[in-house]
């Protein structure tokens, strides 16, 4: 998968608030990612491989943003299907 740089402005007390350059884009592109999957535009699981967090932590980030779960791709249903099938 491609990527893009994107650089910004961001106000010094800002940074020196999260801690460092790096910590505020790391919660800057998880901002990004969290308000995508509340928009629905994209998945849980793309959620999760975007933020590099399984997709139980991304389950807990999101119910932490108050984010409903995400919408679910016919895959994405059929693993779980799959899991919950193999678990019994």
């Amino acid at each position: 998968m491609g990527a893009t740089i994107i650089q910004f402005e961001i106000p010094d007390d800002l940074v020196q608030l999260i801690g460092s350059a790096e910590a505020t884009a790391d919660e800057a592109r998880e901002a990004l990612v969290i308000e995508l999957l509340r928009q629905r535009r994209i998945t849980q699981g793309r959620a999760s491989e975007l933020l590099g967090v399984s997709r139980g932590e991304m389950i807990d980030l999101a119910a932490h943003y108050e984010v409903s779960s995400g919408m679910e791709d016919a895959d994405e249903l059929r693993q779980q299907i799959d899991r919950i099938i193999a678990q019994a």
